[in-house]
């Protein structure tokens, strides 16, 4: 049944239903928020071959009658959002790899110091450790991005700064090629096929 949705024109109390997104709806839900709730659903758009949310009922409005029912088609777009979903996590899986969270887990990621006065910007190196800013009196001075981040450069050098001063590095191709190879690896078998 996809998404229906009833129109009133010009003031009649007869509204046109309208039929949508058949075949298409994978999921439907609610945003619940302070005062309203929003009624969504999500979609796949086969044109862009990626999934959509849309919002067709709410309480902000008058939107009694419209409804979503999930129909998806899956013998018909199942592959192709099964590839769509795979590089949803390999995106997901590179940021986790290379962005900064500001624990142990980012030591050996590559480095630019973008701002700050201690360390000359445009420094590139690599986060040599970690340390939780345990001495810092502002308010949210113990948040991730205010730990003191070691870093040693290129040429040899270890110098201290703030995580917040640091931007990474974009992975290189030969990084990146790794990244997949170790993404697919973990990938289960039904999903394999698609790497």
């Amino acid at each position: 049944m996809a998404i229906q949705t009833i129109n009133f024109t010009n003031g009649s109390d007869n509204g046109v239903v309208e039929t949508t997104h058949e075949g298409l709806v994978i999921y439907e839900g609610e945003h619940n928020h302070y005062d309203d709730s929003d009624f969504y659903a999500i979609v796949w758009n086969p044109e862009k071959k990626v999934e959509e949310e849309i919002v067709y009922a709410s309480t902000r409005y008058p939107s009694y009658g419209n409804r979503a029912v999930v129909d998806f088609d899956k013998e018909k777009y199942g592959e192709e959002h099964d590839k769509y979903l795979m590089i949803c996590s390999f995106v997901a899986y590179m940021e986790n790899t290379y962005s900064l969270i500001g624990t142990s887990a980012d030591k050996g990621k590559r480095v630019k110091v973008v701002k700050g006065r201690k360390v000359p910007i445009g420094t590139i190196g690599t986060i040599f450790s970690v340390k939780k800013n345990e001495y810092a009196r502002q308010r949210n001075a113990f948040m991730p991005e205010n730990n003191r981040i070691m870093i040693k450069t290129d040429d040899g050098k270890y110098l201290d700064t703030y995580l917040f001063n640091l931007s990474p590095l974009p992975p290189t191709s030969e990084q990146k090629e790794q990244a997949w190879k170790d993404f697919v690896g973990e990938l289960d078998n039904d999903y394999q096929k698609f790497a």
